[in-house]
């Protein structure tokens, strides 16, 4: 079973009311940002997130919930127009991280994720990293939240850094 989310909703209060919503059956009393202290754990091997609740009024009162986080590349779309900024051969990373937290804020509110509401303030960071081996550089976006992960956007690459082998050898044909 899974929850809808409302975007409006803080990121703390979306995971409570769906741990409230999923165990309705058993849960008396709702559970309520105030009452409840949410500690992030872990990232688990299958992908999940695991957090524990603690009851602010019992310290020793505690469980530990495992749960899906969305994933913001789901929700975001770029256009090529939003990249007319990024030039790879020449990247320089105050301009470009920048740039890329434009776009990224833009295809924010296209989405209608509200950023107030999505992640703790303050917690969200935009970095741009460069991996030697693949030439690759890739937007990350890194917060503090219940219900988002972490957001990779593989820049485009330049056709120079693509492409190992420039000079070709000729065809060849097979026998007929």
């Amino acid at each position: 079973m899974g929850y809808v989310i409302n975007f409006g909703t803080k990121h703390d209060t979306s995971l409570l009311e769906k741990i409230n919503a999923i165990n309705a059956a058993t849960v008396g009393r709702k559970l309520k940002v105030e009452d409840i202290e949410i500690v992030e754990l872990s990232e688990l091997p299958s992908g999940a997130f695991s957090v524990e609740l603690i009851n602010r009024e019992d310290l020793t009162d505690t469980v530990v919930i495992s749960h899906e986080k969305l994933d913001l590349a789901d929700f975001l779309k770029h256009e090529l127009a939003d990249l007319t900024w990024w030039d790879p051969d020449n990247f320089d990373a105050t301009r470009d991280t920048a740039a890329a937290t434009a776009m990224f804020n833009n295809a924010i509110i296209k989405a209608g994720i509200i950023a107030s509401n999505a992640w703790e303030a303050g917690s969200g960071k935009m970095a741009i990293v460069y991996d030697a081996a693949t030439s690759q550089y890739t937007m990350v976006f890194t917060c503090t939240s219940h219900v988002w992960k972490e957001y990779r956007f593989d820049l485009p690459r330049s056709f120079a850094s693509v492409f190992s082998e420039q000079v070709l050898p000729g065809f060849v044909a097979d026998d007929v």
